[in-house]
């Protein structure tokens, strides 16, 4: 009897040991599949990163060009807004009615949104 008991003492220890060994076996297989969703995020992330830097830059680009648009375009529209009321009358006449000064106007006003809108996004 007292051999049955100690090869069921025996067996008892080592199944208690396997599972344990089954349970760090366990943990193992999770960190493998937290590893690589974590190694998912970071190629990911580092697509975002680079899409990011060039936005940034061709976002930059686009702000220096409208800066230097409205520069341009701005005296010019003076100019033919003067011209415009000081000879008077007509539909095409006055700014407000001549096609090609509310288009310049428009994209004046349209240029101005653009640069608001990056400038405060670059910050």
């Amino acid at each position: 009897m007292s051999n049955l008991k100690n090869i069921g003492n025996k067996l008892f220890k080592e199944t208690t040991e396997l599972k344990s060994q089954e349970v760090e076996l366990g943990k193992i297989d999770d960190l493998a599949k937290a590893s690589d969703r974590a190694k998912n995020v970071l190629k990911s992330s580092k697509g975002v990163i680079s899409d990011f830097e060039n936005a940034k830059k061709r976002a930059k680009k686009v702000l220096e060009d409208a800066e230097s648009e409205i520069r341009n375009l701005q005296p010019i529209k003076t100019e033919v807004f003067r011209a415009l009321k000081e000879l008077g009358g007509g539909k095409l006449l006055a700014p407000s009615q001549n096609p090609i000064y509310k288009q310049a106007s428009q994209v004046d006003k349209d240029l101005r949104e653009i640069l608001s809108s990056l400038s405060r996004l670059m910050r």
